[in-house]
């Protein structure tokens, strides 16, 4: 139906995503996990590191390996590596708290962990009322991210389709078998020295005209921003009538900020006075009120009357471009 959303769901990861490394959370998780592959499963302190790395880049984490090469109990192993004093870590996070409050989409935790760590973590965030659900290792029978199996039961679990779902990660490798089912993928990159505060402060919801027509997010770093704008309704433009279909501007417009478009996907970069944009799908886009692409009227047969040709716009398959904007 027009109007209507066409995205449902954020996935959200949970560890050095909803907080940064630089908390130390991963690293006192890391240390655990050393500890326990020596304490419980006797394997000789000299091998630890390259095991962790060897079954981490293997199977996507510690555990696993250590389950298919030492049969241990994944229970027993989840409950002493996330022993943790997290309030030593992590505190309420205000800002974001009202990031999560600013995106309209259902919302839920994605981890490779267990519900009950997360579950500590949402909480000494003070951010657990936006997430209606936390799906952890268990629901994937511990077979954790990047398992295609594990985003598919994600899926199955919340009764939605892939391309309903964004999914936000900050490990590169997790994302991609999301990519090839579907989802919008998004990747939280940072450095471990960089204070959250910092991060939160970059990263904005664009003001769209129409709220649950479409969502845009402006990232800004240093000297360059970075918007990417997203159209719920990918049809709105589209009317039908007995000859065929014709896309009208004003039907299908957005504003994200200082774009507008009828675009269906908006990415453009701005850097001092440049600015850099694709836009997909589109007749026309401006930018705080200056065009930057309008195509040209065409002529259109196919009328099923044999009627003479119509006059319209044909919508671009993309359209990228570079100009000088100003300051």
């Amino acid at each position: 139906m027009a109007g209507l959303p066409r995205y449902r769901f954020l996935l959200c990861d949970l560890d050095n995503t909803l907080y940064p490394p630089a908390s130390g959370v991963m690293s006192g998780v890391g240390r655990l996990i050393s500890r326990y592959m020596v304490e419980r499963v006797g394997i000789p302190p000299a091998d630890v590191d390259a095991l962790k790395r060897e079954y981490y880049e293997r199977y996507g984490a510690t555990m696993c390996g250590l389950m298919i090469h030492y049969g241990i109990d994944p229970e027993d192993y989840l409950a002493y590596v996330h022993n943790l004093p997290l309030g030593q870590y992590i505190g309420p996070n205000p800002d974001l708290d009202a990031m999560l409050a600013s995106i309209p989409l259902r919302k839920a935790v994605f981890t490779n962990s267990d519900r009950e760590h997360a579950g500590r973590v949402l909480d000494t965030l003070d951010v657990r009322h936006h997430f209606e659900r936390i799906i952890d290792v268990r629901d994937f029978g511990f077979y954790p991210k990047p398992h295609q199996s594990a985003y598919l039961r994600t899926l199955e679990i919340l009764k939605a389709g892939a391309d309903e779902c964004f999914i936000v990660e900050d490990a590169a490798p997790n994302l991609a078998p999301a990519k090839a089912i579907g989802m919008v993928t998004v990747l939280v990159p940072h450095s471990t020295a960089q204070p959250p505060e910092t991060l939160a402060g970059r990263i904005a919801m664009m003001p769209v005209d129409h709220p649950r027509a479409g969502m845009g997010v402006r990232i800004s770093a240093g000297d360059k921003s970075v918007f990417v704008g997203v159209k719920n309704d990918l049809r709105m433009d589209m009317i039908r009538d007995w000859r065929r279909p014709r896309y009208t501007y004003e039907s299908g417009k957005i504003a994200f900020g200082d774009f507008e478009t009828n675009g269906d996907f908006l990415f453009a970069s701005l850097t001092g006075g440049r600015l850099d944009y694709t836009i997909v799908n589109l007749t026309k886009a401006l930018y705080k009120g200056n065009a930057l692409v309008d195509v040209r009227e065409g002529f259109f047969g196919l009328a099923f009357d044999a009627s003479p040709d119509q006059s319209g716009k044909g919508k671009l398959r993309y359209w990228r471009d570079s100009v000088e904007v100003g300051r």
